[in-house]
Parts: C-alpha cells; sequence; structure tokens
C-alpha cells in the first residue's frame, strides 16, 4: 500500500503531458491552411429609426405632418374611409361624391380648391367601404419639415338627400416611404370631419295673367321658380324641370318636361283634363338633378274651367 501512493503523482503528470501534446496539434498551424484559432471583438452598430408624426387640430378638416428623423420621404393619402355617424358608407352611398386631397394654397385650405388627389369609388365593388385615393405624386419632406394637406369632399345630391346635416367622419390613411438609400415605411391615420349640406330648395310663385277673348281663355296663370343652394354648398347639376299635380295619392306631370335653364312657364286650362265645372287643383315644382334625386317645391293651387286658368288660394 505504502509503494502505491508514491505513483499517483507520477501518473497525473503524464496525464498533463499528454493533454498539452494533444492540444499543441490542434492548435498550431499546418502547411496548407490559416491557423485555426482567431480573436474576436464585439462590434456596436447604431441604428437609427425615423418617423413621421402626424398632428391633426380636431374638427378641422386639415392634417398637419412633422417629420422627425434623419431621412428625407416622400408621403401621399393612400385610403379612406366615410362613415355618416356611426354608419359606413359604401361606394354606392358615395356615387356622385367627390372625397378628395389638396395642398394648401399659399399655405391655407381654402373653398373651391381642386383636388390633388381623390378616392376612387369606381376601383372597388358598390358595397365597399374602404376605397384607394390615387391622383397626385408623393410629396417630398425634409428631416425636421412640416407639411399639411386639406380635406376636400363635395357630397353629391344623393348622399345630401339621405344624410341632411349629418357630420361625416373621413378617415384617411396616409403613407410614406424613405427617399433612398433608406427603404423604411411609416403610415398615420387622420380622421376629419365635414358637414353635409341640406338638398337646395325650390321656391315657386304663380301669377294669373288676363287677356282679352271669349270667356273660356281670358286668362292663365305664370309659374316662375328658382333654386336656392346652401351657403357654401357646391350647386347641384339640374337635369330637367317638370309641374306636376296631385292626382288621387301620386303626382303626375303637367305638359312636357322642361329644359335644366328653364325658370318660368305657362299653365292654360287645356292642360288640365277637362270638365264641365270649375277645378282647383294642387300643382309643385320638381327639380330633377342628374342622378335622379327630386327636390319639390311647396304646393301651389290653381283653378281651371275649359281653357281659362287663375292662381287659386
Amino acid at each position: 500500500m505504502h509503494r502505491s501512493h508514491r505513483r499517483r503523482p507520477l501518473v497525473a503528470l503524464l496525464a498533463l503531458a499528454v493533454v498539452l501534446v494533444c492540444a499543441a496539434t490542434v492548435l498550431r498551424p499546418t502547411s496548407t491552411t490559416q491557423a485555426r484559432w482567431h480573436d474576436e471583438e464585439t462590434i456596436a452598430v447604431a441604428v437609427a429609426t425615423d418617423t413621421v408624426a402626424l398632428h391633426v387640430t380636431p374638427g378641422e378638416s386639415r392634417a398637419t405632418f412633422a417629420l422627425a428623423g434623419t431621412s428625407a420621404v416622400e408621403w401621399a393619402p393612400r385610403e379612406v374611409s366615410v362613415a355618416a355617424g356611426a354608419i359606413p358608407l359604401t361606394a354606392a352611398d358615395l356615387a356622385g361624391s367627390t372625397v378628395g386631397y389638396a395642398l394648401p394654397d399659399a399655405g391655407a385650405c381654402l373653398p373651391g380648391q381642386v383636388p390633388d388627389f381623390a378616392a376612387d369609388l369606381t376601383a372597388v365593388p358598390p358595397t365597399a367601404t374602404t376605397f384607394p385615393v390615387t391622383g397626385g405624386s408623393p410629396v417630398p419632406l425634409e428631416p425636421g419639415g412640416v407639411a399639411a394637406l386639406c380635406l376636400v369632399v363635395e357630397p353629391g345630391s344623393a348622399l345630401r338627400a339621405a344624410h341632411p346635416g349629418t357630420s361625416l367622419r373621413v378617415t384617411t390613411a396616409v403613407a410614406s416611404r424613405a427617399r433612398g438609400p433608406a427603404s423604411w415605411t411609416s403610415s398615420a391615420a387622420w380622421t376629419g370631419e365635414v358637414l353635409v349640406p341640406a338638398l337646395p330648395t325650390v321656391t315657386a310663385t304663380c301669377a294669373t295673367v288676363t287677356e282679352r277673348g271669349p270667356w273660356w281663355k281670358r286668362s292663365h296663370v305664370q309659374l316662375a321658380w328658382g333654386l336656392s343652394e346652401t351657403d357654401g354648398a357646391t350647386t347641384q347639376s339640374i337635369a330637367l324641370w317638370q309641374v306636376q299635380r296631385r292626382a288621387g295619392d301620386g303626382w303626375e306631370p303637367v305638359g312636357a318636361d322642361l329644359a335644366a335653364d328653364t325658370a318660368a312657364t305657362t299653365v292654360t286650362g287645356w292642360d288640365f283634363p277637362q270638365q264641365d265645372w270649375e277645378i282647383v287643383y294642387d300643382l309643385r315644382i320638381v327639380a330633377v338633378l342628374e342622378g335622379g334625386t327630386t327636390i319639390t317645391s311647396d304646393e301651389l293651387r290653381v283653378g281651371a274651367l275649359v281653357g281659362t286658368a287663375w292662381c287659386a288660394r
């Protein structure tokens, strides 16, 4: 037992020598390759992120864009949705209306501006509630710069008839992208509000015109009318005018349709069904707008007998 204790240090030394020889064999250079070891160090890379900050004043149809970062960008409105109160509007609901955007004129958003960008309501199904925005060129913006965009909405007659006095919520997605060499993109949303004006009103008058001659044609009536538009609203396009009379539970035309630029017409007793007694009719003037929407005047009362006619109370 005493002899085996003396051998243990020698065995440990021999094992250590074997390990060192193996390590030297692995790490030493060979005649055909580079050395198989290398030093490593960690290099910190700073990544800068650019952002577009979108600042909007609530209740105004104007958005202001401010760029924070180191890269210049190009931006443009790309998508829009419209709601009347809590009701999303479809492409069919907005038919005949314009939803667009204009760059400020001398720094201001002005009435009647021509849109530089507009929602394409024909590029989607009639039931769609989100619409692509097309037209115009992306707008450049330098780091630290500020740009603005004006909302331009012209409600058509169908929209004005369906939602008079309603506040439309127009939500626009604005997309931006860096101008080379960076390739990042960013987007932001903006909601503006626009009030839908009521349809214009038709005001009509009746005047009795007396003539010399037989009693059955001594007078006729002169009907005149005009279209009164809401202040600031776009004038509606008239397709034609009609004079209508009440017939039972409905209305029917009196005479032929009248051209869009007509503002008066003559009605005689011969324009009504012939009776042997005096009859008083309820008449009204109807404006038929492009797209089929109609606007009617208050009722006028006209008496008729044979060929003569007069304004009745």
